[in-house]
């Protein structure tokens, strides 16, 4: 019996084929209407066919539309590693992406923060997808393909990976979805084994908001990582720098707190770090 015949009969085992054949050719996530179209059914046939599957924890459906088998050990949670299908998802999306922030640290080693959420920058705006039990966070950022960024390798492939100097300096731009300066800085002092002086300089340049490279220099150099950012202090001081808070807020007079004059950082709250 063909696929197409069995589709008709309302078996599930199409559906089965088509995956595992796929995944023999080295894939993993799928769209919907790959499978659609190379099975020859219609759209209702591969949603009773999916709804069966994925009862039975053998695949699960992202929306819109992108199909992630479940392997038999990863059952159970109801998802596969997000990181195996997260390149997948974003290349169906046809979006640049990077997995970045508080996710992107825990791969280069600061792990003493829990992540609630998977984190990834992207170049389009797309909402959160949630995939099982875990929830993919997705933070715009327009000029994400200006920066570097690392492969890593997967069981099912490779996802881009923001570098460690990359990383910090997104932990600072997007403070808020890092959970905030004083958990910023606990992340930093573990991040910092990671992290190159020459590259953080190459950052530095490729970055506009040069607010950005001041706070971070005074963070590191308040962390004791002084020969850390001497590179970086030495880049700044070619430039005119303007005083800026070291947590951004609003109205605030400079006069109340002190001053970082390497850096030109006003110190409106004192941080520690917890490691």
């Amino acid at each position: 019996m063909g696929r197409e015949a069995e589709a008709t009969s309302h078996s599930s085992n199409w559906l089965q084929d088509y995956i595992d054949e796929h995944l023999a050719r080295g894939g993993f996530a799928f769209h919907a209407d790959e499978a659609i179209k190379a099975c020859k059914v219609t759209p209702i046939a591969f949603k009773r066919a999916a709804d069966r599957l994925q009862g039975k924890n053998k695949l699960l459906r992202v929306q819109p539309g992108i199909v992630v088998p479940i392997p038999p050990a990863y059952r159970d949670q109801g998802t596969p590693p997000t990181v195996w299908f997260i390149d997948a998802i974003m290349r169906l999306r046809k979006t640049d992406y990077c997995v970045g922030l508080l996710s992107a640290a825990t791969f280069h080693g600061a792990t003493h923060q829990a992540v609630q959420t998977f984190q990834v920058l992207t170049a389009n705006r797309i909402k959160p997808i949630k995939a099982g039990k875990q929830t993919i966070s997705t933070i715009h950022k327009s000029d994400l393909s200006k920066f570097p960024f690392q492969e890593a390798q997967t069981e099912t492939g490779y996802f881009r990976l923001s570098t460690p100097e990359v990383t910090a300096f997104d932990l600072l731009q997007f403070h808020k979805q890092s959970g905030g300066y004083q958990h910023i800085v606990t992340v930093l002092s573990e991040l910092s084994e990671r992290l190159d002086a020459k590259k953080l300089v190459q950052v530095s340049e490729i970055e506009s908001d040069v607010s950005i490279s001041q706070r971070l220099g005074h963070l590191l150099s308040t962390l004791g990582f002084e020969k850390l950012v001497e590179p970086l202090k030495k880049h700044l001081g070619q430039q005119s720098l303007r005083m800026i808070p070291l947590v951004p807020v609003r109205n605030f007079q400079k006069a109340d707190f002190k001053i970082d004059e390497t850096w030109r950082v006003i110190i409106n709250e004192e941080l520690e770090s917890d490691v």
